[in-house]
């Protein structure tokens, strides 16, 4: 006599079929993410390249002395405003002139406990009154902001735009576009989410073109320079000579990089 059996078990055939189902979703997933990641490198890597041609040309038009390694005269106060923004405080680098050395040869460097930087308003405080009245080179790195990013807003809610180089570190400028003009807008109009990549707008700018100047966690560019010889040579004497290195960091281990020579004029 047959008896039913409720908890009858797969079989062996039934088994195989499940695990080569799973092994198809496995291996297709993983192929997906593997494109994925080849997608936003490949994405990535374009868009330091398109920063660098833009930040090449912004370097470009700097003048000589507002690129470090600067040099200033120490006032009474000890304070410095340096010429550029979002410097990497532990780059900094300030040295004092070679008692030794003939002219103007700088190779004593200040110890970091002597001095710190105010970063809200780039001012480098140098404490102790020993250096006051003299001359002191100021060398740093410091991060280039992403240029040139432009977006519609939407003609309907919500009124936002999403940038590419996320999340964002720091903005810098947003303005409204017409044709060559850019007027700066209000941050009263606008608003967005640390560490995201959206900044939403107030209804008035529906349909307006919108221009982002900002620092991005994806991208970094870090520019840094200093004093070469006439053999291209770095120099610890002041010449009319600095050659400018720009590094786009894009997450991979080979950063793009590019030089430039500044040449005082």
């Amino acid at each position: 006599m047959k008896t039913n059996n409720p908890e009858r078990g797969f079989t062996l055939i039934e088994v195989m079929i499940c695990i080569a189902i799973i092994a198809i979703v496995v291996t297709t997933g993983a192929k997906l993410i593997k494109n994925y990641n080849w997608m936003a490198r490949e994405t990535h890597y374009s868009d330091a390249v398109r920063q660098m041609k833009a930040q090449k040309k912004i370097i470009s038009t700097k003048s000589f002395n507002s690129i470090p390694p600067e040099i200033h005269i120490l006032p009474k106060n000890g304070k410095i405003r340096l010429s550029n923004n979002n410097i990497i405080k532990d780059t900094i680098k300030i040295s004092t002139r070679d008692k030794n050395g003939a002219g103007r040869h700088f190779s004593q460097n200040l110890p970091v406990e002597n001095f710190n930087l105010d970063e809200g308003n780039n001012t480098l405080v140098i404490l102790g009154n020993n250096l006051q009245g003299k001359e002191i080179l100021v060398n740093y790195k410091y991060i280039l902001p992403d240029r040139g990013e432009a977006a519609t807003v939407p003609e309907k809610s919500p009124y936002e735009i999403r940038l590419f180089n996320s999340p964002i570190v720091k903005l810098e400028n947003v303005e409204l576009v017409k044709g060559n003009k850019f007027t700066p807008i209000s941050s009263k109009d606008y608003s967005y989410k640390e560490d995201s990549n959206v900044i939403c707008f107030d209804k008035k700018y529906a349909g307006k073109v919108i221009r982002v100047t900002y620092i991005g966690g994806a991208i970094k560019s870090v520019c840094s320079s200093e004093f070469i010889d006439e053999k291209l040579q770095p120099a610890t004497n002041l010449t009319g000579m600095k050659f400018v290195k720009i590094v786009e960091n894009y997450g991979l281990k080979h950063n793009i990089e590019i030089g430039i020579l500044k040449v005082k004029k």
